[in-house]
């Protein structure tokens, strides 16, 4: 027999509404043996069937002032069925359509050669303009390439690409690997061995008396004191470097007005080095230029002064 049961709020806590539920006796001994047996005699009942309401409320089995609603055989049967139902379906793979996916991979690939000839394309445009207008040629590249970057767009149907099926990845793909190509290309033809536009560096100039165990290094446009002594000349080597290759070291002297020079300077036997001899005699003041060309004629030049005594 079932015993009705008022579900209100604990004594100590504002009373929640009151709410008609059968609760089977059973059911509170068999769901809350633990939970109501710990509790005081008085409490029993109306604690424990205000969590067995809120329990029932969060399974979808209480209605509100309708009380407990059992499962119907029916409803438990087509629970089963339904759960055996999705238990029983099985994956089915699509179908793999391998000649689309071909013909797709083959129009991709026919794509990205296009998109990288056009880039060697634009690469050699940008290297004539650069070397034709040092000054404007560089700015003038970079637009064309921004710009051509537009026109990959008309490229592919005019080489016979079917671009229906590109879709925004494809193009930006493709339109990343034109402005890398591009790039790659323009500055790999700017420097050697497709072009040397840097002249040789003086990276190192020293003078010596003849016979003497150390080389003195000299700064640009500085004064180096020699004390000749009984010598009649001192020693000028120099180091420089280029990129490909130095085509001529020269030296010009200059002594009150009377200029010696240009005067090719000999290669010694360390890379690099060039050094010559220059007459000298005590108390004046030797005025040294230095210039270096390299196999294109760049030059560079730097100059110092040696006051012997």
């Amino acid at each position: 027999m079932a015993q009705v049961l008022t579900a209100v709020g604990h004594e100590n806590r504002p009373a929640l509404p009151a709410t008609v539920v059968a609760v089977p006796p059973r059911v509170l001994a068999e769901e809350f043996p633990g939970f109501v047996g710990a509790l005081p005699l008085t409490h029993r009942p109306r604690v424990a069937a205000a969590v067995y309401e809120t329990c029932l409320r969060l399974i979808g089995r209480l209605r509100p002032g309708k009380g407990f609603k059992a499962p119907s055989p029916s409803e438990v049967s087509l629970a089963r069925k339904k759960r055996k139902k999705e238990e029983d379906v099985e994956f089915k793979t699509p179908k793999f359509d391998e000649v689309a996916f071909m013909k797709k991979e083959m129009e991709g690939a026919k794509a990205a050669l296009v998109t990288i000839g056009y880039a060697l394309a634009l690469g050699l445009a940008s290297y004539v303009l650069t070397v034709l207008s040092p000054a404007w040629g560089a700015p003038l590249a970079a637009l064309l390439g921004f710009l051509a970057l537009y026109g990959v767009r008309y490229l592919y149907p005019a080489v016979g690409l079917d671009t229906a099926k590109f879709d925004r990845r494809t193009w930006a793909g493709n339109g990343a690997i034109f402005l890398f190509a591009w790039l790659a290309f323009w500055v790999l033809l700017l420097n050697p061995p497709f072009l040397d536009v840097s002249p040789p560096l003086i990276d190192r100039v020293q003078v010596q008396l003849p016979g003497a165990d150390s080389w003195t290094d000299v700064s640009r446009d500085g004064l180096t004191m020699l004390a000749l002594g009984g010598n009649t000349s001192f020693d000028v080597r120099v180091r420089v470097l280029d990129n490909i290759r130095v085509g001529q070291v020269q030296i010009t002297v200059t002594v009150g007005t009377d200029v010696t020079g240009p005067t090719n300077m000999d290669a010694t036997e360390q890379p690099g080095w060039f050094a010559h001899s220059v007459s000298a005699e005590g108390g004046r003041f030797y005025q040294v230029a230095i210039a270096a060309l390299d196999h294109q004629g760049l030059r560079s030049d730097l100059g110092f002064t040696v006051q012997t005594t």
